[in-house]
């Protein structure tokens, strides 16, 4: 390491220790480090790396003006030293950050057919097929698929790689956009399409720059202003059920242009580090909706085109910003009452307000969506996810006043905190925590009635198939067209639907089956109208509708619940 280095390694330290310091002293020796640190930008990779995380921690959380102009200035510096390609010596820099989402990087990852055909479309060149971890055989036979008959004797040619046939064939366009354009001339249904695409495990290679990065990615702009610290501490603790009743100001979708840009930069916000959700790669533009919250935060929420949505649960994305930088990402699969929620929050920004931020999140699907009881799964804070477990992500969940359904772990869970309580130093065995994982939390707010449980989906999805084996002998297709025929003349819509779109009618017909499985009754003709409705919402533009429709039938829930019986809150493993 170079005295350079060294100094600047020890510059970083320092910096660290004051990184959630906000008393004035903190503050001036804060900047004064960053300016010393900015005038000579480190070329160790562990230290520039190091430097980078902490500018964007700054840039989020910064204490004044002063300090997040100067960490927004070091982060444009470190992209222009990493994307320019006319300095010698940087190549061995570059290519040790490789794979860490910073500007003037590669990434090497997999993305969905829709991601990846966005990606290629956008950035051309700069995305390619990772053909250094291509299994070519596997994409062979997904190229017999895709060429037309009076060519595919040419794959046969010897003297030809699979990559050498690709590029002979592909004309103008890059390779990678080739095979999804390829395979979206072809008119398959879009899971079919998908699980095409999947099959040779086809990997990018992607050269970051400007905004698509994890140095310059932010959210649009919106002239909200910087919120700063001004020698306020960070909140770390934090009362869910009062942030969660706190009324929020009327919200509504935003506009297309304005939807776009969120879209992009939620894409690329999650893309750079190797990530994608179902609600932002299959993100409608009709229900993109731009929460802005106190202390800088901010949600986005993203609800999915018809075609992509779940058949009776609806998945709704959000992206969690502060001060337009990204802190994490996260999504709810909302039923009836219930919501399981899951949220993710990036590395940098953790010993942040990470709590503050998630009860934030709690009150925006609950407010949006009129959800009252979050449940969140196993997996999140460790079942089956070691990090989950080292990092004691139960007690995340549990300071927020998540609590296990089962008796059993909830006594487990009450020695814990008890242990805790009089003893500050002490940390939850390993063994402990894997015992706490394996039940789901939840969390309830307060209010008038206890919370009605939801339907088994799977043992839902189990009725449905039985009723179609024994009424249609397995026919699903004209099961599907009977059920949406007998249904909108039950309803009297014979006339009036050949002028719905196409999503709403295929949504229609898709939950008349359920109606037909379970035998249900509608009553009066004001119940008929909300269930015609109802069934139109799930394919129509924004599918909040469809949700908050769906609470309203209490029948349709009882029917549900008699069929497949309540979801099981808690196992026990």
């Amino acid at each position: 390491m170079t005295d350079t280095s060294r100094t600047s390694a020890a510059l970083l330290r320092e910096l660290r220790r004051l990184r959630t310091r906000y008393d004035a002293a903190a503050s001036r020796r804060k900047r004064a480090l960053l300016e010393q640190a900015l005038r000579h930008m480190p070329h160790s990779p562990a230290v520039l790396r190091g430097l980078h995380e902490l500018l964007l921690f700054l840039a989020a959380y910064p204490d004044d003006p002063a300090t997040h102009a100067l960490a927004e200035r070091g982060l444009r510096d470190i992209a222009a030293l990493l994307e320019d390609g006319t300095k010698c010596g940087l190549g061995r820099l570059r290519r040790a950050l490789d794979d860490s989402g910073i500007a003037g990087t590669r990434l090497h990852g997999g993305f969905s057919r829709d991601l990846c055909d966005w990606l290629a479309g956008r950035f051309g060149d700069a995305v390619s097929i990772d053909w250094e971890s291509l299994d070519e055989a596997k994409l062979d036979a997904l190229l017999g698929l895709l060429a037309v008959r009076s060519e595919q004797d040419g794959l046969l040619e010897t003297t030809l790689s699979t990559r050498e046939w690709l590029e002979h064939a592909r004309g103008p366009q890059p390779a990678l956009r080739w095979l999804t354009q390829r395979l979206a001339q072809l008119g398959l249904p879009e899971d079919a399409a998908d699980a095409l695409f999947d099959a040779p495990d086809v990997r990018l290679v992607w050269r970051l720059s400007g905004p698509a990065s994890r140095t310059c990615g932010r959210l649009p702009a919106d002239g909200g202003g910087v919120f700063t610290q001004r020698g306020e501490p960070l909140v770390r603790h934090v009362d869910t059920t009062e942030i969660v009743r706190k009324p929020l100001e009327p919200q509504r979708p935003v506009g297309r242009r304005a939807a776009e840009a969120l879209i992009t930069a939620a894409r690329l916000v999650l893309a750079v580090r190797g990530r994608e959700t179902d609600p932002v790669t299959y993100a409608d533009q009709r229900e993109v909706t731009r929460v802005r919250l106190e202390r800088g935060l901010e949600v986005v929420l993203f609800g999915m085109r018809p075609e992509r949505r779940l058949p009776i649960e609806s998945y709704f994305g959000y992206l969690l910003a502060r001060n337009g930088v990204p802190l994490g990402y996260g999504g709810g699969w909302v039923l009836f009452d219930r919501c399981e929620i899951g949220v993710h929050i990036f590395d940098t920004f953790r010993g942040g307000e990470s709590a503050l931020a998630f009860a934030q999140v709690l009150r925006v699907y609950h407010q949006h969506y009129r959800v009252r009881q979050f449940v969140v799964d196993p997996f999140q804070f460790g079942a089956g996810n070691e990090e989950g477990l080292q990092s004691g992500a139960f007690w995340f969940y549990d300071r927020l006043g998540f609590r296990h359904a089962d008796p059993t772990l909830r006594a487990v869970a009450a020695r814990e905190r008890e242990r805790i309580r009089q003893d500050r130093g002490y940390r939850s065995p390993p063994a402990v925590l894997r015992r706490l994982s394996r039940g789901t939390l939840v969390y309830t707010v307060p209010g008038r009635g206890a919370v009605r449980p939801v339907p088994d989906l799977p043992r839902l999805g189990l009725h449905v198939s039985g009723h179609v084996a024994r009424r249609y002998d397995g026919d699903r297709e004209r099961a599907v067209h009977e059920a949406g025929r007998r249904w909108r003349r039950r309803l009297g819509l014979t006339a009036s639907c050949r002028r719905w779109p196409r999503a709403e009618r295929e949504a229609f017909d898709a939950l008349s089956l359920l109606l037909d499985s379970l035998g249900y009754q509608p009553g009066e003709r004001a119940e008929r109208r909300r269930l015609a409705a109802l069934l139109r919402a799930k394919g129509g533009p924004r599918e909040r509708r469809y949700v908050l429709a769906l609470r309203r039938c209490a029948s349709l829930r009882q029917a549900m619940l008699e069929a497949a019986g309540p979801q099981r809150c808690c196992e026990e493993g």
